[in-house]
């Protein structure tokens, strides 16, 4: 089944580069493009693929088309863009859902992307760089206790019973499940 996937904001994209990995021994490319989806495409693609979505620290749904061949990308009058797009911009992905039987006899999904139609550059928008960069050994190596994560500040819910999950933990001294423990 095909998908297209509209109004995809791609952070810069270049059809030339790849991964390779060792797949049933044998050397794999693998092209990528990492596409910020509306929740109305995660829907879809939660529907026929299980957790390929990502949701990152600022909320935004990330999916990653992937294909063994490089992925084309057109513009708007249908001609294939050959240079680096090194910009913010948003695009239709097609992108094909498949099934085939393995060796065991389950049955295996996968997504496969076939194109990128740009559509405009995002003007108002900066793109994601790291708050900081590491770019010297100080930086990189520094002792891991320099990082700064933020404390949770919400109330912790007590342990009780030694259950860590407090799955029969009693509200207000009152057991709701109505279980006998």
């Amino acid at each position: 089944m095909k998908v297209i996937l509209r109004d995809c904001k791609i952070y810069g994209y270049d059809s030339s580069l790849f991964k390779t990995f060792i797949n049933n021994g044998q050397e794999t490319k693998q092209y990528s493009v990492a596409l910020y989806i509306s929740e109305n495409d995660k829907a879809i693609i939660d529907s026929f693929l299980y957790n390929k979505v990502s949701v990152n620290a600022e909320g935004e749904n990330i999916f990653y088309g992937k294909s063994k061949q490089p992925i084309p990308i057109f513009d708007a009058e249908k001609v294939k863009i050959d240079k680096p797009v090194n910009e913010l911009f948003l695009a239709d992905v097609s992108i094909l859902i498949d099934e085939f039987v393995g060796k065991d006899g389950d049955n295996i999904r996968y997504s496969k992307c076939l194109g990128i139609k740009y559509i405009k550059k995002v003007e108002n928008e900066e793109p994601k760089l790291p708050a900081k960069t590491y770019t010297d050994f100080d930086d990189i190596f520094a002792d891991e206790t320099e990082l700064v994560i933020p404390a949770i500040t919400a109330p912790l819910q007590e342990i009780v019973n030694n259950d860590p999950l407090n799955v029969y933990a009693p509200i207000n001294g009152v057991n709701e499940s109505g279980l006998p423990f």
